[in-house]
């Protein structure tokens, strides 16, 4: 039975012009006509590379008709700075993640920068200043590292999450400090010799410092390595490398303020989305919120948002584009931190998200690791090319899991 399956999802799969590798060793259970739309998407959104692996064998390798290449990470790269961390607590280099950060850095043992621990770089919750545009201020400086000691703080550690790759950065340093080697160095030492990666590039500040949040270039192949590490509990060739249960601290929401960030990967619901409905309504009217602001709101009541962007387009569109001052004005102190309610179901998988849309996707029950790549070029469309709904698809690919 086994082998009759294979044989027609080969079939399937060769009649639809599925290019890539297909494993004949094992039965996939990949359901074949998501497997081709994934496919098909994939390639209409000018994706340079998608790999999947179903436990631990690749099932799907595709380039598109394009040489495969070193692409850059992007922000994904974060989630592997995540994992060297966790390497690091498993060598007794740093005490926990709730080590201060003034304990490698003295000159923050003063004011509210004594409390920030490790975890807060790595949950987001640290409370530095920081501009959501990198080329702004991370770029043009010479010293990511120093950059990120000399900020100033917006808000008490711990006390909300904003994400900041300032921030992430000092956990180049942090790393430094712990190991005694930069974490290009490290990276190499105790991974990539390891899980036999051999071509990447780093980028580098003026002085010499890698950058931690962005800028690791490496094979789709190679990638995928860092997801089946996750999915393997921080086992590699039978060495425990990493802690499970800095692992499934990883990959569990890393502090109580947004539900789908650990430390460093974000968390995938079943599902999720934004809404007004009218009990909402009814919520507001009672809690004094002027009626003409609530009858602004009523043209979306039960209509759902999939998406932060779609929601705040919403409320954009609803009460002006400084919808901001009037939450802070009328429904922040109502006791409304949010003007639509979110719902969402259980965590599927865990991801790594980088800029232009470069993924790495775990689904733990399903046992699938799947990679997206996408180079740069010029006519890049936001809109089409992230291809956002990849994490999706994946979540979708076994329907009997096992």
């Amino acid at each position: 039975m086994y082998l009759f399956n294979v044989i027609i999802l080969s079939l399937f799969l060769n009649l639809a012009g599925f290019s890539g590798i297909l494993a004949q060793s094992s039965v996939p259970d990949i359901d074949p006509v998501k497997l081709e739309t994934l496919k098909q998407e994939a390639e209409r959104t000018n994706s340079d590379a998608v790999v999947i692996y179903r436990h631990g064998t690749l099932v799907a390798e595709w380039y598109f008709g394009k040489e495969p290449k070193t692409i850059e990470t992007m922000s994904a790269y974060k989630s592997i700075v995540s994992l060297a961390v966790g390497r690091l607590l498993k060598q007794q280099m740093i005490d926990s993640l709730d080590q201060p950060v003034y304990t490698l850095y003295p000159e923050w043992n003063q004011g509210q920068k004594k409390l920030i621990t490790i975890r807060h770089l790595l949950n987001h919750t640290s409370g530095l200043q920081n501009k959501p545009n990198a080329g702004a201020e991370i770029y043009p400086a010479p010293d990511a590292i120093r950059l990120a000691l000399a900020a100033e703080l917006d808000y008490e550690p711990g006390t909300r999450f904003a994400y900041n790759n300032k921030a992430v950065n000092l956990l180049s340093g942090i790393i430094e400090k712990a190991s005694g080697m930069k974490m290009d160095e490290y990276l190499r030492k105790e991974f990539f010799s390891r899980m036999n990666i051999e071509e990447y590039s780093f980028y580098y500040d003026q002085a010499g410092n890698p950058h931690a949040m962005a800028g690791l270039q490496l094979h789709a192949l190679d990638v995928a390595k860092f997801g089946l590490l996750v999915l393997n509990d921080g086992i590699w060739n039978g060495e425990q490398i990493i802690d499970p249960e800095y692992i499934r601290a990883m990959v569990t929401p890393g502090q109580e303020l947004y539900p789908f960030s650990g430390l460093l990967w974000w968390l995938l619901p079943e599902y999720s989305y934004y809404e007004i409905d009218s009990k909402r309504l009814d919520e507001f009217r009672q809690k004094g919120i002027p009626g003409q602001i609530i009858d602004k709101l009523k043209p979306v009541s039960g209509k759902r948002f999939e998406t932060i962007q779609q929601r705040n387009q919403a409320k954009s569109e609803l009460l002006g584009n400084d919808w901001t001052d009037t939450r802070n004005e009328y429904f922040k102190p109502a006791g409304f931190d949010q003007i639509f309610h979110h719902e969402y179901g259980e965590i599927k998988a865990w991801y790594a998200d980088g800029y232009l849309g470069q993924f790495i996707v775990v689904v733990p029950e399903t046992s699938i690791v799947a990679v997206r790549q996408i180079a740069n070029f010029d006519d890049f469309d936001f809109g089409k090319d992230n291809f956002t709904h990849f994490r999706n698809l994946i979540l979708e690919l076994v329907s009997n899991p096992f």
